[in-house]
């Protein structure tokens, strides 16, 4: 998990934002079989945060409406099996939030489903 974070940070510094989203997954993947470590989870919601900067500027080019670093968080999650309640859990949220990020995700991305979500944001390199 630490590597993972490390290799993140490291793929950040060289300016691949969507690198760096992989490896967080794979950390936080890591992180739910592990014992907690509040220190680390925080430096990985930090270069979460950076890395869905860096894509969601990314999504300027390609998109009329840009989607925001939050966004892009919730658009990551969406590609794994988790509920909007546990999306909401992992990123300290109420499910009402993420509802609101899942609903504009939708609105920019011009898709009516999760699954169509995650197929758009593919295409357009956004995921």
């Amino acid at each position: 998990m630490l590597v993972l974070g490390d290799a993140a940070g490291w793929a950040l510094r060289c300016g691949d934002a969507r690198a760096a989203l992989a490896l967080l997954d794979q950390a936080r993947e890591a992180a739910r079989d592990a014992p907690p470590a509040p220190a680390l989870a925080a430096r990985l919601v930090a270069l979460g945060a950076e890395a869905g900067s860096g894509v969601a500027r990314s999504s300027r080019a390609v998109l009329a409406e840009p989607l925001t670093e939050r966004e892009v968080t919730v658009l990551r999650l969406l590609r794994g099996p988790l509920s909007r309640r546990q999306i909401a859990a992992e990123l300290h949220l109420s499910v009402n939030t993420v509802k609101g990020y899942t609903a504009a995700l939708y609105r920019k991305l011009g898709v009516d489903s999760r699954a169509d979500a995650v197929t758009r944001a593919a295409e357009l390199g956004l995921g």
